[in-house]
């Protein structure tokens, strides 16, 4: 059953410059759904001015983007127009979403992930997230309290921080280890043998928590950062101080990677699950 999808989202051009979890989201749609057959595939930017005549229409694009549905379903004359990101868009006609929401019009995809590599971790190595600044000193954002644990243990570990943001770079530890913003590739190859993840900030969803987890890193978060349905079907371990912080450090590391990559999606079968629906509203 043939039929013709445009992706409308923060175009990066390639893997080479994506950088947002957006972008990843873009070119890993475009990627799985340009090796169907029977789907015309066409990528653009979201706000791009002419747009093809379609039949379906995904959009994936953060929830606080100007965008108008009824401008895009007059161009494309698109049978549907779906969003594809962690929560539902309200004006679209279907939304494939993360976050578990009880809604007719919503398909639950599970922790969907982009790519993992098979590379041992080496002991002791921990990576600790970028904070995230309106955060700061409230209980959203950890990065101070957990890097102040770390300091008493700098000869024991071997501690990297992701910075995000410019003014980071000034509140950085003698002891971390900078990994600047780079593009997906490129970070997945500088975080792949990391040992351990500590979660440091608010998260609505956290893609990169699911690629570490894919990739067999522990991950470990404080109480109230992230979302519970993660917690508990992901079993991610949570300290509440230093002592618990310090004592899941000492503990070997303990993954069953097959067990929790069944839990996660693929984009391969991310396509899979867009593809049977497209094809059911066909029929």
């Amino acid at each position: 059953m043939n039929y013709s999808v445009l992706i409308l989202g923060y175009n990066p051009v390639s893997w080479d410059n994506a950088i947002a979890c957006v972008q990843q989201i873009f070119l890993n749609l475009k990627d799985e759904f340009s090796k169907l057959d029977h789907v015309e595939t066409t990528a653009l930017h979201f706000d791009y001015p002419e747009l093809p005549k379609v039949d379906f229409v995904i959009v994936s694009i953060f929830n606080d983007t100007p965008f108008d549905f009824e401008k895009i379903r007059e161009k494309t004359k698109a049978k549907k127009i779906c969003s594809f990101i962690e929560t539902p868009l309200p004006d679209a006609d279907h939304s494939f979403i993360f976050n578990p929401i009880e809604n007719e019009n919503c398909t639950l995809i599970k922790f969907p992930y982009s790519n993992f590599l098979n590379v041992s971790k080496k002991s002791n190595t921990i990576l600790i997230d970028h904070y995230w600044e309106d955060f700061l000193e409230t209980e959203k954002d950890w990065t101070f309290r957990i890097e102040d644990w770390l300091e008493e243990r700098d000869r024991i570990f071997i501690v990297k921080r992701l910075l995000r943001f410019p003014d980071e770079r000034k509140t950085l530890r003698n002891f971390e280890i900078p990994i600047d913003l780079t593009n997906y590739k490129d970070y997945l190859e500088k975080t792949d043998d990391i040992n351990t993840f500590v979660v440091t900030h608010r998260e609505s969803f956290g893609y990169g928590i699911v690629d570490m987890i894919v990739r067999g890193t522990r991950v470990i978060s404080p109480p109230d950062l992230l979302p519970e349905f993660m917690i508990n079907e992901l079993k991610i371990p949570i300290f509440h101080n230093k002592e618990e912080f310090l004592s899941l450090l000492s503990r070997d590391l303990e993954v069953d990677l097959e067990e929790k990559r069944k839990l996660c999606t693929s984009y391969k079968d991310v396509v899979k699950i867009i593809d049977s629906k497209f094809k059911e509203w066909l029929c």
